[in-house]
């Protein structure tokens, strides 16, 4: 029998695995991490930042977090869309539906908060973090991309505006 997978708005129980990023207790750089990491999840609640945790079997097994792009710390930049920051599986949880599951449940977040689309800034490399071709896998499709980065984007309102990637300046 397969363990069930249940995903769920961010506890107080789970803020230690999320602000580690998966790595409890590995280093005291991910310890100091967790600490400023939760609060600044936490703090943008009101303004629409949502934690999404998948538990295998009612272990911790991953988790996402979107927000209003408008608070995107990193980018994209836009209006009116939720934004995908952040998307973790523990090792020992990946191939199992865990990421479509999660990816699920911030589409209906986007959709809770009446915003016009989904965006995730992801990655055309042989890396782990924020592969392009998982999100392509669960329906998202090019809005703009930039060598091997791309803001991928999935669209529940036709004037949604595209979004951009962010003008840095050094």
């Amino acid at each position: 029998m397969k363990p069930e997978i249940t995903i769920r708005d961010m506890r107080d129980e789970d803020e230690e695995f999320v602000g580690s990023c998966t790595h409890i207790d590995e280093t005291a750089e991910w310890t100091a991490s967790c600490q400023r990491r939760v609060p600044w999840l936490r703090d943008r609640y009101e303004q629409g930042l949502r934690v999404k945790v998948a538990l295998l079997g009612g272990v911790h097994a991953g988790f996402l977090y979107v927000m209003p792009i408008e608070l995107a710390p990193r980018g994209p930049v836009g209006r009116d869309l939720m934004s995908i920051q952040c998307l973790a599986i523990k090792d020992e949880a990946k191939s199992r539906g865990i990421g479509h599951c999660l990816i699920t449940a911030a589409e209906e977040e986007t959709q809770a908060q009446r915003r016009k689309a989904i965006t995730v800034v992801a990655f055309y490399h042989d890396f782990w973090f924020m592969p392009a071709p998982f999100f392509e896998t669960c329906g998202f499709e090019i809005a703009v991309r930039r060598e091997e980065s791309a803001i991928l984007w999935k669209v529940f309102d036709l004037s949604a505006e595209l979004p951009s990637f962010p003008n840095r300046r050094y």
